[in-house]
């Protein structure tokens, strides 16, 4: 028998949330800063190292424009030792910043993503992918690999998001085309709508009950 697919869900809490500075505050960012936050852990199938290949491959212009933050905890200490080697050039630089300590509560880590513009999640063999759901619920314009179970559904709201796995010019390119042309806001609000419709855990509980009814009945 082929199985159902359904989805995870997110509390209608975060709705209410307010978008917040914690991010531009803390390191005192200008208002025009975009501010691009990844949460993740250094574990090679995260891919960590694709943002930073990403980061290469921007223009000078956009370079200056962005500020990257990524709070990431080492799983892998190997695969963490070789990306601060091998970037160690774009690490020193002001605007892109490594947070290795891991939210400590829900609302920490929510004030993370209402602090940021664009989110990106480039995983690989991510069978869903929770970290976009709570990205697209706090209105921030989301950015996932089709490596992620999560791009099945994005793909049907914001194609214009979804990049293959591991392909940092392709990644690049979409970042530098919606900071350009300002197009992030248009991109979150539609994501947004989406997850508030379809993506609560009372929309996706209301799908399991039908499910039981049609197995039962």
């Amino acid at each position: 028998k082929t199985p159902l697919i359904r989805r995870g869900g997110i509390s209608e809490e975060i709705f209410q949330n307010e978008r917040k500075n914690v991010i531009r505050e803390r390191y005192s960012l200008p208002n025009d800063t975009m501010i691009i936050f990844i949460l993740t852990r250094f574990v090679n199938y995260r891919r960590v190292h694709d943002i930073f290949d990403m980061y290469e491959k921007l223009s000078n212009e956009i370079q200056d424009k962005v500020f990257i933050y990524l709070n990431s905890p080492i799983t892998d200490q190997n695969y963490y030792d070789w990306c601060t080697a091998k970037y160690k050039n774009i690490l020193s630089l002001k605007n892109i910043v490594i947070d290795l300590d891991y939210p400590r509560n829900d609302d920490e880590m929510y004030k993370m993503y209402q602090s940021s513009n664009i989110f990106i999640f480039p995983n690989e063999n991510q069978t869903w992918g929770h970290a976009p759901l709570e990205a697209m619920g706090s209105g921030v314009a989301t950015f996932v690999s089709n490596g992620c179970g999560i791009s099945e559904v994005i793909s049907q709201i914001t194609p214009e998001t979804i990049f293959e796995v591991g392909d940092t010019t392709e990644l690049a390119q979409k970042i530098e085309r919606v900071i350009t042309d300002k197009t992030y806001e248009e991109i979150s609000s539609k994501q947004i709508s989406y997850v508030k419709k379809n993506l609560t855990w009372k929309k996706i509980c209301e799908v399991y009950v039908d499910d039981f009814k049609e197995m039962i009945l």
